[in-house]
């Protein structure tokens, strides 16, 4: 209710780092809850960019983060982790009914998988989310109620060093 905190997943605290999401986050009516979700920079297409997100830093003019918040933890001094999700979705909504730009309410889609599949692939997305509907919010475990699928396999590295090869500005080595 007093304070107001943007953490990350491994505990990092991201107050300065995303000060506009803060502010945004501030003009919330109800002062005492928890959500879930995630910083996300969109690209000139309004297509979610990790890279982008990567290569900003908090002096980066005309930053284009949002804010879309996926899930609603605890609200107006009550524990929601143990309540359906379909019923933990509605609270967010009505909380975020007067967010401003920054904040997106993150609605669910329901559909069959294949087609779903095919637009998320058409949109150039990193993936889908599928959560059952009754399902509880149980930080750590993987129960199957939720399941992570990306469209495209593939891996990012971050490259420690490398040798140029003496030849056609090609590689020798590189480290990973």
């Amino acid at each position: 209710g007093k304070t107001l905190d943007l953490i990350s997943r491994n505990a990092k605290n991201f107050k300065k780092k995303y000060p506009e999401i803060l502010e945004a986050l501030e003009t919330l009516p109800q002062k005492d809850w928890v959500l879930d979700g995630e910083v996300v920079a969109l690209s000139d297409e309004g297509i979610p960019s990790f890279q982008l997100l990567q290569n900003m830093t908090p002096q980066t003019k005309d930053r284009p983060l949002h804010y879309f918040a996926f899930d609603l933890l605890h609200y107006d001094g009550k524990d929601l982790t143990n309540i359906p999700l379909f019923q933990r979705k509605e609270l967010l909504k009505d909380l975020l009914e007067s967010a401003d730009g920054f904040i997106s309410f993150s609605t669910g889609i329901e559909g069959d998988a294949n087609i779903l599949e095919t637009e998320v692939r058409k949109r150039g997305l990193e993936g889908i989310v599928a959560k059952k509907k009754t399902s509880r919010y149980e930080p750590g475990k993987r129960t199957g109620a939720w399941v992570k699928y990306k469209t495209e396999a593939g891996q990012e590295f971050v490259i420690g060093g490398y040798k140029p090869s003496d030849r056609n500005g090609s590689l020798d080595a590189i480290l990973v």
